[in-house]
């Protein structure tokens, strides 16, 4: 079985996210047949960006690094959220800043795909892009307030992102994920024939458990 690229013509295809594909795999256990079933319902509902905790922060980075604005933009944040996200909020910001420092990034484009494990299509779409002392950094942005992005999950989304999304684009390109309230940057390291196999395996279970419900 190949993972590989597909287009939206395809049918009975289950469509999640590549942040929800990691949480399942993550998961053991029935919290794995819980977390497949929360997926479901959700698709049965009308998406709403007020659903979307996180869409403030990532909005506002992107535009930040767009537009070359000052640290401070992202702090002013703050000043637009509800009082029930600030403190999540200001971690993240601390978070990312601590990342970014007094460092000069210049915007990219981050690609986006779609690829096909099994009866399951992941979309893959690293939410900043920009180029650093002659790189080119495509970045997948983990915002979890009481999750650590551990190493061996990490390299499941860099392996996927590297394998799928590397082709036609230059040697100074490097794929990464950040763990945003940690300030922590995880790049691509080399590529690891197991994580298919496991991929492969934990898409197969995802699908067999939504097609049960």
């Amino acid at each position: 079985m190949k993972i590989s690229i597909v287009d939206d013509m395809q049918k009975d295809i289950i469509r999640i996210t590549l942040t929800e594909f990691m949480d399942f795999i993550k998961k053991s256990g029935e919290p794995k047949v819980n977390h497949v079933r929360q997926i479901k319902n959700e698709r049965m509902t009308e998406y709403s960006i007020s659903h979307d905790y996180w869409s403030q922060f990532r909005k506002n980075v992107v535009r930040m690094l767009k537009k070359e604005e000052s640290n401070e933009y992202l702090k002013e944040l703050l000043e637009s959220v509800s009082e029930d996200k600030r403190s999540n909020y200001q971690r993240a910001i601390n978070g990312f800043l601590l990342f970014k420092g007094k460092k000069k990034f210049v915007w990219h484009q981050p690609p986006k795909k779609q690829v096909l494990i099994g009866d399951v299509k992941v979309s893959l779409n690293p939410e900043i892009g920009y180029s650093y002392r002659g790189n080119t950094y495509y970045v997948k942005l983990f915002i979890r307030t009481n999750d650590i992005l551990e190493k061996k999950h990490a390299k499941l989304i860099l392996c996927l992102m590297n394998d799928k999304m590397s082709d036609k684009l230059m040697d100074n390109v490097h794929f990464a994920v950040l763990d945003v309230m940690r300030g922590k940057l995880h790049t691509f390291d080399k590529k690891d024939p197991k994580v298919n196999a496991l991929l492969r395996a934990e898409a197969k279970s995802f699908a067999s458990m939504w097609n049960e419900m």
